[in-house]
């Protein structure tokens, strides 16, 4: 199905204010999503015109339209977990923990709780979308999404063999009920993917850390992610 490009251009622009910090003007816009400023111009005033933008000055920023959904989405907006309960799991399994969603086709971290690299605290904090197969949060996502909805996020964001590789690890990681990988941005740490459902359907995962041991499994890790499971199990009973 061939994908309109206004929708991720848009999606872009409104990324791209977001992080600014700053007012951007529409030359500064059209330079951040490699666009001309024309085609650029009559995107921006659509995004104006309903809301999402708004002027200032000669620059633009968010308007009020993200947050009116927000409000009128209601329960629907709060997350899986809230920062307490990431806080009181922290506590728990006493390694560090992070929350994060499906974001399109990438993992993007909501919130963290404890001490890690610079490096991955960025990567938390700064909410930078993250591929699913690179990371141990998104293999888990991948692992207990409907069987359909994997399909089609490995069919257009990895290469055969990368799709028929990861087929492979599926049932190990239902079967134990979490991920694990070293991650490419992950130098000083392995880390776990543990689901959170709500009811049936997969809402989130939790990204359990611990120091990595070279060349061979980290008992530390498994028995952290097996709590993880754990808590998440009887807080859903709750």
């Amino acid at each position: 199905m061939r994908r309109h490009r206004a929708i991720p251009r848009a999606d872009h622009i409104l990324e791209c204010v977001a992080r600014a910090g700053k007012p951007l003007s529409l030359s500064d816009i059209a330079r951040e999503i490699e666009a001309p400023v024309s085609s650029t111009h009559d995107l921006v005033d659509d995004l104006r015109v309903c809301g999402y933008l708004t002027r200032v000055g000669a620059g633009y920023r968010l308007g009020q339209r993200l947050r009116t959904l927000r409000l009128i989405a209601g329960h629907a907006d709060q997350p899986p977990l809230t920062p307490d309960e990431l806080t009181e799991l922290n506590a728990v399994i006493e390694a560090p923990v992070a929350l994060a969603v499906l974001v399109g086709s990438d993992l993007v971290y909501l919130h963290g709780v404890g001490e890690v690299p610079a490096e991955i605290g960025a990567v938390v904090r700064d909410h930078v979308p993250r591929p699913l197969l690179a990371t141990a949060g998104g293999r888990a996502m991948l692992a207990f999404l409907p069987a359909d909805e994997r399909a089609a996020l490995l069919a257009e964001h990895a290469s055969p063999g990368e799709a028929v590789a990861f087929g492979r690890e599926i049932d190990e990681i239902r079967a134990c009920g979490y991920a694990l990988t070293d991650g490419s941005v992950q130098s000083a740490l392995r880390v776990a993917g543990v689901p959170v459902f709500g009811g049936r359907r997969l809402l989130a995962v939790v990204v359990v850390a611990a120091p990595r041991i070279s060349g061979r499994p980290s008992p530390a890790l498994q028995h952290a992610a097996r709590r993880t499971a754990a808590w998440l199990a009887a807080r859903a009973r709750t």
